[in-house]
C-alpha cells in the first residue's frame, strides 16, 4: 500500500502540467495580486508560440520523415505517410494543418497523435489560454473559476465511465483529458501564488474560504484518472504536488535551477520517446538476458534507464537551446517589446 502512494508513474504527466503552471505564474506573474509590469496578453502569446511551436514543427518533420530515412530505427511510431482519415487527395495536407495547429484531438483516429505524446503539448496550448484569461484576475475568481470547472470535471467524467457513448469530438476531448490537466495546471499556478506569505497576508475572508474547498476538490480530483488498484498512487500525487509547492516556495534559492530545467523541458519531453525507445534496443540487442536480481535488480535497472534518458536529454537539450531554441527565444522577447509599444500595455 505504501509503495502503491509512492508510485508517481501514472501521474508523470500531470506532474508537469503542475511544475508548468508553477513556472509560468513565476515567469509572469497570477491574478491581481502578483501583476507582473510590462506583460501584456500579445507579449505573452507571443513568447509562448515562439517557445513551443518551432520545436513541435521541427520533432513533426523528424516524426514524418524518421520511417523513411530510418526505416530499421526501433520503436512503434506511427508511420505518417500511412494515417489515414478518409479525406482522399487532401488527407495528407489536412493532417498536416491539424497537426501544426494543435488540433488533432478533433479526428477520431489521430487523437494520440504522430508525435509521440503530442497530446500533452495540444493540452499545454490549451493551458495558456486558461493562463491568459485568468492572469490579472481577482484571486477570488481564480479560485471560484477553478472550483466551478474541478467539480464538474469530477462528476461528468465518473459518469461517462458508467456508460457506452459515441460522443465524437467530445469524446476526443475527453480522451485527451483537457479538462483534468488545466486543472492540474492552474493549481500549479495558484500554488505558486500562496507559496508567497506577502500574498497570503493580503486574503481576504472569501480567499481563505474558497483556498480551503479548492484544496479538498484537489485531493478528489486526481481519482478521475485512478485505474484499478491506483487510488493511493492518486492520493499520492497530490501530496507530492503540493510537497513541491512548499519546498519551491519555501527556498526562493531554487528559482535559478528551475528555470535552467525549464530551458530543456520541452525539448526533454520529446526526445525522451526516442532515447527510451533506443536504449530499450541497445539493451535487447547487445545483452538480451533476463535482469538479475529480482524486484531490486529491476529497480536499479530502472534508476539507470532514468539517469541514462535524463542525461542524454539534457545534453541534446542543451545544444538545442544553444543552437535553435535560445536564439528563437530571444528573438520572441524582441518581437514582444515590439507589438508592447506599438499596441500599448493596456491588454
Amino acid at each position: 500500500m505504501a509503495s502503491q502512494f509512492f508510485n508517481q508513474g501514472a501521474y508523470g504527466v500531470q506532474v508537469f502540467f503542475f511544475l508548468s503552471g508553477f513556472l509560468l505564474a513565476m515567469l509572469y506573474g497570477f491574478s491581481n495580486l502578483d501583476v507582473r509590469s510590462g506583460v501584456t496578453a500579445r507579449a505573452f502569446w507571443v513568447k509562448r508560440l515562439f517557445r513551443i511551436w518551432p520545436l513541435w514543427a521541427l520533432f513533426f518533420l523528424f516524426t514524418a520523415l524518421r520511417p523513411l530515412i530510418f526505416p530499421q530505427s526501433p520503436g512503434g511510431w506511427p508511420n505518417f505517410v500511412e494515417t489515414n482519415i478518409g479525406l482522399g487527395p487532401a488527407n495528407d495536407a489536412v493532417l498536416i494543418v491539424l497537426q501544426l495547429t494543435f488540433l488533432i484531438w478533433l479526428v477520431p483516429i489521430i487523437w494520440g497523435g504522430v508525435i509521440a505524446g503530442g497530446w500533452s503539448i495540444q493540452a499545454e496550448m490549451l493551458h495558456y489560454a486558461f493562463f491568459a484569461l485568468l492572469r490579472k484576475r481577482k484571486l477570488e475568481t481564480i479560485l471560484g473559476a477553478w472550483i466551478l470547472l474541478a467539480v464538474p470535471t469530477i462528476v461528468i467524467d465518473k459518469l461517462l465511465i458508467r456508460v457506452d457513448l459515441d460522443l465524437g469530438v467530445l469524446e476526443g476531448w475527453r480522451s485527451q483529458n483537457f479538462p483534468s490537466t488545466a486543472l492540474f495546471f492552474l493549481a500549479g499556478s495558484i500554488a505558486y501564488l500562496l507559496g508567497s506569505a506577502a500574498i497570503r497576508e493580503k486574503l481576504s475572508s472569501a480567499s481563505v474560504t474558497l483556498s480551503g474547498v479548492a484544496l479538498i476538490t484537489l485531493v478528489l480530483l486526481p481519482l478521475n484518472n485512478v485505474k484499478s488498484g491506483q487510488a493511493f498512487a492518486a492520493f499520492g500525487f497530490v501530496v507530492f504536488a503540493l510537497g513541491i509547492s512548499y519546498v519551491l516556495g519555501k527556498f526562493r534559492g531554487l528559482d535559478r535551477p528551475l528555470h535552467v530545467i525549464a530551458k530543456y523541458s520541452y525539448f526533454s519531453y520529446f526526445f525522451h520517446f526516442l532515447a527510451l525507445d533506443y536504449f530499450e534496443w541497445l539493451y535487447l540487442s547487445a545483452i538480451g538476458f533476463v535482469i538479475p536480481g529480482g524486484q531490486i535488480g529491476v529497480g536499479l535497472a530502472v534508476v539507470v534507464l532514468i539517469a541514462l534518458t535524463t542525461a542524454t536529454s539534457t545534453l541534446f537539450g542543451s545544444l538545442s537551446w544553444k543552437a535553435f531554441e535560445g536564439p528563437l527565444v530571444r528573438l520572441s522577447a524582441v518581437l514582444a517589446v515590439k507589438k508592447a509599444n506599438r499596441y500599448g500595455a493596456s491588454d
